[in-house]
């Protein structure tokens, strides 16, 4: 019995049901195999809004139990990594009628890769249901209904860090959806139309060592090793607030990430007006800053919202802008960003001043808008070190950093926390700071940096991407005019509706895929619904007070599309 033990799952009947013998390992008890799921599953506390990660369910025992009791606007996905007790529980669910089956999902072992899309609602669990959206979801619990998850408790764990952190990122995002998300809509309004003048975002492009710098105080550090190094042999790319410092230090960026939407960035290009350097910078961004270097732009696309008006947009601009995840930093976005430039995996991506976190009087690097504004702030009565205390407000905690205790903000350790899940399997990148929270990265000493940049064979020149001819940048400026041209017409249709009088099934046709006008209220996490807009007319009136601000973008837009034109 032992020998097919080891092999696969033993079912040995017990006086009260079956357990299971594997690896030399009862799964359940010998003698009352259901008794501690049964337990288990009664002593929980599940309130509504809860995800239940059930890890090795096994033979269901409890599972029932589980489903029975749960809230509103849950749902309970079972979790297996081992094939041979997978085979054992899809053969007793398959027997088993379950209530509520509908809040049930399973994950099959080789769709383990999957949990994050799937989780997000990119990706059907194994029986091909779709995910219930996050928006339902405040919090997660975890059960093991068998002994069966000790074989692999790390991944399990993982996976509930996982889930955990999805989760709290998408409230995040919605919180920040609330405040921005209607100067990130103007912004992509007012920034769509350049893309046809634009060139394309140079993907695979760099076939040597690339330099991402954030404005995190660890960068006064990195420059200092940087400059030993002969400036043609990496390849810089900058944060927007990290390219003055870097500029007044003789490092001069390749480019500029551009990514913040609101008016205060402007002050991170002071001293860079007409300096030629060219940017990447996010469709959400400021319009204004596009002008300032006067190097010209490449655009990409943050991923800021899960909605068909995005997936239009997307589809519309795709050729020319990528889309990445939301990071919620610039020096975030400048690492991906990096990964999307590098001609092969193996090209070595180094990170720099990408701190999330800082020591007492120095937030950021010197010479930076941040750390000039307190100096200019400064006079007699309050001087610098008063001045910088002003930083310890607001929810700053201490830290345990790369190299000793550092100040933090919930939001910095957020950030690092997003940078961590997703940066710390990337192949070749490496982390040169020698402060702040952990990246998750492998470090690099400065002489292995150097050994690897100035005594490297990589190319000493990137490649030239490939530059679109004049018919396509025609067909853009076409597509563009058409895009505005369609959503002009909509929005004036649905702000005549709203004056005098509409039926609730247009208003739903002409909203669908323009959920820019509501998104952004924190009572609406989804797209209306046709009862929705027969019912509240409150939102309609909230509704109808946007209308103005996009119908001016479109027709600025088109102004701008026929000049080029002509």
């Amino acid at each position: 019995m032992t020998d097919s033990a080891d092999k696969k799952p033993c079912l040995v009947p017990t006086g009260q049901g079956f357990s299971v013998l594997y690896k030399g390992r009862y799964l359940y008890s010998r003698y009352n195999p259901s008794a501690a799921a049964q337990k288990t599953i009664a002593a929980l506390h599940i309130e509504a809004g809860t995800l239940v990660l059930c890890f090795s369910p096994l033979l269901c025992y409890g599972l029932a139990d589980l489903l029975a009791k749960l809230p509103e606007r849950c749902a309970v996905v079972c979790i297996e990594y081992d094939e041979a007790l997978y085979a054992v529980f899809r053969q007793t669910a398959e027997q088993t009628a379950f209530p509520h089956a509908d809040m049930l999902f399973t994950l099959a072992p080789g769709r383990m890769r999957e949990f994050g899309a799937f989780i997000q609602g990119a990706a059907p669990d194994s029986d091909g249901k779709r995910f219930a959206p996050l928006s339902f979801f405040r919090r997660t619990v975890c059960v093991e209904l068998s002994a069966g998850a000790q074989f692999s408790n790390n991944l399990y764990r993982g996976c509930a860090d996982q889930a955990a952190t999805l989760i709290a990122q998408y409230w995040k995002n919605r919180i920040t959806l609330i405040q921005l998300g209607r100067l990130f809509a103007r912004n992509l309004f007012k920034n769509i139309c350049l893309i046809a003048d634009a060139q394309p975002f140079p993907a695979q492009s760099i076939a040597k060592p690339i330099v991402t710098a954030g404005a995190g105080p660890s960068l006064d550090a990195a420059i200092n090793v940087l400059l030993l190094c002969k400036r043609s042999a990496f390849y810089l790319l900058a944060a927007d607030a990290a390219a003055l410092p870097l500029v007044q230090r003789g490092l001069r960026p390749d480019a500029i990430a551009a990514v913040e939407s609101q008016f205060a960035v402007t002050g991170a290009y002071r001293g860079l007006a007409q300096s030629g350097i060219p940017l990447f910078a996010d469709l959400l961004s400021r319009p204004a800053v596009l002008r300032i270097p006067g190097g010209g732009a490449s655009f990409f696309l943050s991923h800021y919202c899960q909605a068909p008006f995005f997936n239009r947009v997307q589809q519309l601009v795709h050729e020319y802008a990528p889309v990445i995840p939301p990071l919620g930093s610039v020096g975030s976005a400048a690492v991906q960003l990096a990964l999307l430039l590098r001609a092969e995996q193996d090209i070595p991506v180094f990170v720099c001043g990408v701190d999330f976190a800082y020591r007492p009087s120095l937030t950021h690097c010197r010479a930076g808008n941040t750390h000039s504004t307190l100096l200019e702030a400064a006079y007699r009565l309050e001087p610098v070190e008063q001045a910088a205390a002003q930083s310890f407000a607001h929810g700053v905690h201490a830290e345990h950093g790369a190299s000793g205790t550092v100040y933090t903000t919930p939001a910095l350790s957020g950030y690092a926390q997003v940078f961590r899940s997703h940066f710390s399997h990337e192949p070749s990148v490496y982390s040169l700071c020698t402060d702040g929270l952990d990246l998750g990265l492998s470090e690099c000493a400065p002489h292995d940096f150097l050994r690897t940049v100035c005594g490297s064979s990589y190319a000493p020149q990137s490649h030239e991407p490939a530059r679109r001819k004049q018919p396509q940048a025609a067909q853009m400026r076409a597509a563009l005019t058409a895009f505005y041209k369609t959503e002009k017409a909509a929005l004036e249709r649905i702000r005549g509706l709203l004056m005098h009088g509409g039926t609730p099934q247009e208003l739903h046709g002409l909203f669908s895929g323009r959920e820019y006008l509501y998104l952004h209220f924190p009572d609406c996490l989804e797209p209306l619904s046709q009862m929705r807009m027969a019912s509240d007319t409150g939102l309609l009136k909230r509704i109808r007070a946007e209308l103005d601000y996009f119908i001016k973008d479109c027709t600025a837009a088109l102004a701008h599309l026929e000049q080029r034109t002509v």
